[in-house]
């Protein structure tokens, strides 16, 4: 990171800004989520910017954005 930018950060600094972004790319991809589901008309709810559409397609597919949608427990029983 140090290499491409103008601004000096340490390991720690990159992950917690990584961190921070991930969970607000989280918050407005759910709201939007949300927003779309809603029935009854009415405007259409502002996109995703191109950012965070970018961070969203590099984690669609992951419990973190989708959550866990059937998982067995060590008794052998499925949660959904």
């Amino acid at each position: 990171m140090n290499a491409v930018g103008t601004e000096k950060r340490t390991l720690n600094e990159v992950k917690e800004k990584w961190k921070n972004l991930h969970s607000s790319v989280k918050k407005e991809f759910a709201g939007f989520t949300k927003e779309r589901k809603k029935t009854g008309g009415g405007a259409a709810p502002k996109a995703p910017s191109a950012a965070t559409a970018k961070i969203v397609e590099l984690f669609k597919e992951t419990p973190s954005f989708t959550g866990l949608e059937v998982f067995e427990t060590g008794a052998g029983k499925l949660i959904y």
